[in-house]
């Protein structure tokens, strides 16, 4: 019966915790100023000025709450961004499923890719986002939508 209630207690205790960061993570996002056309799914063009196989499907969707999912083209990635003292995505979680080498290989580029985000662009009308390193070449290119 000790054992039970131990194990318990160590669940309760990691719901506490998730429960905890999440709602920590809400409040940093909303001291954010996030710009509403950021807040959207993104299908990504480019990664380092090369265009990527449009075929593996790589996106990411920005959420209002200061949180990022998408997909690298095999895995899934999730994470926090955050616009305070410059833009930054992460640090991401990715799922590690087998991949085809092609896809693993823009995969491991575009997570590259997004550890290097500084800041980023939209273009008039939200259609375009570009995210930038610190000196503001482009590293990632997206264009909105699936």
């Amino acid at each position: 019966m000790r054992i039970v209630r131990e194990r318990w207690k160590a669940v309760c205790g990691g719901i506490a915790l998730c429960a905890a960061l999440v709602s920590g993570q809400a409040d940093r996002a909303a001291g954010q100023d996030v710009p509403a056309g950021l807040v959207a799914v993104w299908r990504v063009e480019a990664i380092s000025g090369e265009p990527v196989d449009p075929g593996i499907g790589a996106s990411l969707e920005f959420e209002g709450s200061g949180t990022v999912d998408g997909s690298g083209g095999c895995n899934s990635l999730f994470g926090p961004y955050s616009n305070e003292d410059g833009f930054r995505i992460g640090p991401l979680a990715v799922t590690r499923k087998a991949c085809p080498p092609n896809v693993l290989t823009q995969e491991q580029a575009l997570l590259k890719a997004i550890s290097a985000v500084r800041d980023f662009r939209l273009d008039s009308d939200n259609q375009l986002l570009v995210l930038m390193n610190g000196t503001g070449d482009e590293v990632v290119r997206l264009s909105a939508g699936k």
